[in-house]
């Protein structure tokens, strides 16, 4: 969001930055389903826009309604922190369930086939294939080699 901003507005955009953080910290999080206001102060405070249009829907031009209790305030500021956990958790086991979908571990054995990539490899790898050290491979080379031995994976 701010990007854009300053995208269109080169030269003045840092005296509209606290409009932006205000924007940024009152838009709805698609994962939480709540905004960072309501989240870390347990409502949105209301804008210029949202006074105004309060106002202009009113019969006299007075607020709607009242502020709760402090205890409905502090049971509803539970119930979203509650709500934003439950939300974060679910998509954070979707972003697993998609990462393991497409990143399943590969195992090789003695005798595969193999595909290299040199532009990988550094000096401590060793010996690729058939006793070719890896200073040997000018231009970065890449090619087919058959597994030696099995390494584990360090990563």
């Amino acid at each position: 969001m701010l990007r854009s901003f300053v995208d269109a507005n080169v030269t003045d955009w840092d005296l509209f930055a606290t409009n932006v953080e205000f924007a940024i910290n009152d838009s709805r999080s698609e994962v939480t389903g709540y905004t960072p206001f309501e989240l870390g102060c347990g409502v949105s405070p209301l804008s210029q826009l949202d006074l105004f249009l309060e106002a202009a829907r009113s019969d006299a031009g007075r607020r709607q309604g009242g502020v709760g209790t402090a205890h409905e305030f502090a049971a509803k500021f539970s119930s979203q922190l509650r709500d934003a956990k439950h939300r974060l958790e679910l998509a954070q086991q979707r972003q697993r369930e998609q990462f393991d979908r497409r990143h399943a571990q590969r195992e090789y054995a003695i005798g595969d086939l193999v595909w290299i990539e040199a532009k990988n490899l550094t000096e401590k790898t060793g010996t690729l294939g058939a006793g070719k050290g890896v200073r040997g491979m000018e231009g970065q080379v890449d090619g087919v080699f058959e597994g030696t031995r099995s390494v584990e994976n360090s990563r």
